[in-house]
This record gives structure tokens, C-alpha cells and sequence, in this order.
């Protein structure tokens, strides 16, 4: 079994992943409210606790 660490580092990854796909929807101007929700909820439970995403 995955330590927490390893658990948490992946947590991470998939939570930047989704905060990536939500800035150049931005970016583009593509991003409706309802992809916006549901990436909303992705990045949510995704994200551990203590994530801060990168400016």
C-alpha cells in the first residue's frame, strides 16, 4: 500500500493537473459554467488538505 507521502504527492499532482486544465479553458475563454463546476468538484477532491496552488 501507497504511503501517505506517496498518497498526498499524488494528490497533488492530479489537483495541479485539473488547476492546469481550468487556467487555459480561462485563458481561451472556452470555460462554461458547468465545465467550470464540475472541474471545480475534480480539483476539490483531488486537492489534500494543505494544497496551495502554484501562482
Amino acid at each position: 500500500m501507497p504511503s501517505a507521502s506517496h498518497q498526498s504527492g499524488h494528490a497533488r499532482l492530479d489537483a495541479d493537473s485539473t488547476n492546469n486544465q481550468i487556467r487555459a479553458l480561462v485563458e481561451a475563454n472556452e470555460l462554461s459554467a458547468d465545465v467550470y463546476e464540475q472541474l471545480l468538484i475534480q480539483w476539490a477532491a483531488a486537492a489534500p488538505a494543505d494544497y496551495i496552488p502554484a501562482a
